[in-house]
Parts: C-alpha cells; sequence; structure tokens
C-alpha cells in the first residue's frame, strides 16, 4: 500500500473534532473506526456506543444511513474483537 496510515495522529484529530463538536455523530464513528483499527476495543465501543446515542437525533442528515451502515460494520469488529 503507497499510502501510510498514521493511526495516531488520525485518533488525535479525531478527538479534537469530539471535543469541538460533540454532539456530531460521524466524529465518534470515525474515532471508533481509528480505534478499532489500532485494536483498541474499549475506547473504540465507548466511541461507538456515543454514536449510536446521538444518531437518532441526526434522521433528518443526509450521511443518517451511511453513518447506520458504518455503525454496524463496527459492531461486528467490535465484537469479533472482544473475543
Amino acid at each position: 500500500e503507497s499510502v501510510t496510515r498514521d493511526l495516531a495522529l488520525a485518533e488525535q484529530y479525531l478527538r479534537e473534532a469530539v471535543k469541538l463538536s460533540p454532539d456530531y455523530p460521524e466524529n465518534h464513528i470515525l474515532l471508533a473506526e481509528t480505534l478499532i483499527a489500532q485494536e483498541n476495543v474499549p475506547e473504540s465501543a465507548s466511541a461507538l456506543k456515543n454514536a449510536k446515542d446521538l444518531t437518532p437525533h441526526w434522521k433528518r442528515d443526509a450521511s443518517y444511513d451511511s453513518w447506520k451502515s458504518s455503525m454496524i460494520a463496527l459492531e461486528k469488529k467490535v465484537r469479533r474483537a472482544s473475543k
């Protein structure tokens, strides 16, 4: 893969995004994805829970269906990693 992923830096930026906009589900979803990629299952599960709690308030957002799909995929990853 020609693209290098700096997951630690991504995590840092996403944590800042969560601080700046804590009610926006996508910030939590992306943070959960980054954390699971780093095998940080407990924090990924926590970020995913936050996203799931926030998402119903955004039903009219154009990204709502995409967020729901992302959360389903993340739940599966978290479950597999928890075993």
